[in-house]
């Protein structure tokens, strides 16, 4: 690479903290949905629902920037994104209805794809080698604290603020971004002239009809689904079912964050040691032990913090074995189209993720018996890609 060591040790600092704007796009405001539901006035499910469509903005945002970048370069659309985001962040404030709320969150997830797209894009165009799979890496953990530092920050200023102070802190963090990438990073691509829409066609076209990057997009949909599970089903199951505040829930969400940041770690240390396939089979071997374990608990023990937390703590330290090293594989299946297949693998995950919990979103939960189905589906799913395509890549 051409870049001096310098940038690039400044990279390896800017790139996951741009990544981890993604990781707390959801987590952050999570515990003050109750607050928010009972605000606006309005059902449970429709609270639920503005993690969903901040996730479909993230996919339909993904489609359009992951080409952009490789028109117009990186640093000129994951600049507009965060001012844009940043904006809407403060204009959420002012929300009165839920529809209102919706569009600012649509735009939100919209302009969050950036940040994702971008940090994963301007790791492909500085780093090669080992150092781009430890670029990653620590890209995917920066990701990965989002879940830990989102809740426990989001609980702490619902219970002590209101729930639009967790949007006021999403606009501040924008502004430290925008800052950073508006004058430290660089953009090496060399832009194309024209957006040729054909072409843009083609190279989706291409990425998306790869099987095995099929393949590597739907387990991690199904790593997302895990990751974002709590999110989804946690502040009303803690705060409602079992009557505990905000705070109980944050301090619960970073247990839960901190198993999947000690699965990235490990799969750190194990990478060294164990190839790529190997560690991905571990992760699978685990996620369906905490699977049982949610069968276990929901058929011998009620309702409880421990019988919620633990299995699912389990299943998203598992989870660590498994984003990094098939994101990364996937990506360096188009070493050409790096915007292209970044923006389809993005886009494509979220889609699925937000799919799945649009779906556990109309379950009322009340045992941890209900979670268990959806679990079970989405791991056998995934160890059946993995046995009969996937592994390869891996190899």
């Amino acid at each position: 690479m051409s870049c001096s060591k310098k940038y690039l040790q400044y990279l390896m600092i800017i790139v996951p903290i741009l990544n981890f704007l993604p990781g707390i796009g959801i987590d952050l405001y999570a515990p003050s949905l109750p607050a928010i539901a009972s605000h606006m006035q309005i059902s449970v499910m429709l609270a639920k629902n503005t993690i969903t469509i901040t996730m479909f903005g993230i996919a339909v945002g993904g489609l359009f920037f992951g080409a952009l970048m490789d028109v117009v370069g990186r640093k000129k659309v994951i600049i507009f994104g965060l001012l844009i985001f940043m904006v809407a962040s403060f204009l959420a404030c002012f929300a009165d209805n839920i529809v209102q709320l919706m569009i600012v969150r649509f735009i939100q997830g919209v302009m969050i794809s950036t940040a994702t797209i971008g940090s994963r894009t301007l790791v492909m165009d500085n780093f090669s080698g080992k150092q781009l799979t430890i670029a990653m890496l620590y890209t995917s953990i920066a990701y990965g604290l989002g879940p830990i530092i989102g809740p426990f920050v989001g609980g702490i200023l619902q219970h002590y603020f209101f729930w639009q102070a967790n949007f006021i802190a999403y606009g501040v963090f924008s502004i430290v971004l925008f800052l950073l990438v508006c004058f430290g990073v660089r953009d090496h691509h060399i832009a194309d002239d024209a957006f040729h829409f054909k072409t843009i066609l083609k190279n989706y076209g291409q990425v998306l009809c790869h099987r095995q990057f099929l393949a590597g997009i739907v387990i991690l949909g199904g790593v997302l689904f895990f990751q974002l599970l709590f999110a989804a089903v946690g502040p009303f199951v803690v705060q409602e079912e079992l009557g505990y505040s905000s705070i109980v829930y944050g301090n619960l969400s970073l247990c839960i964050g901190a198993a999947y940041l000690l699965g990235t770690l490990m799969n750190r240390f194990l990478v060294h040691r164990y190839s790529a396939q190997r560690i991905m089979a571990m992760g699978l071997v685990i996620i369906m032990l905490g699977c049982l374990l949610q069968l276990g608990f929901g058929l011998c023990l009620p309702l409880s913090l421990f019988t919620l937390v633990v299995p699912v703590g389990v299943i998203v330290f598992a989870c660590g074995f498994i984003f990094a090293n098939v994101m990364t594989a996937s990506l360096q299946l188009f070493p050409k189209k790096r915007g292209s297949a970044s923006a389809a693998q993005a886009s494509s995950l979220v889609l699925i993720g937000s799919l799945i919990l649009y779906g556990i979103s109309h379950v009322q939960i009340s045992s941890v018996l209900q979670l268990f189905p959806f679990v079970l589906a989405i791991v056998l799913v995934q160890t059946l890609l993995f046995v009969f395509s996937y592994r390869k890549v891996l190899s």
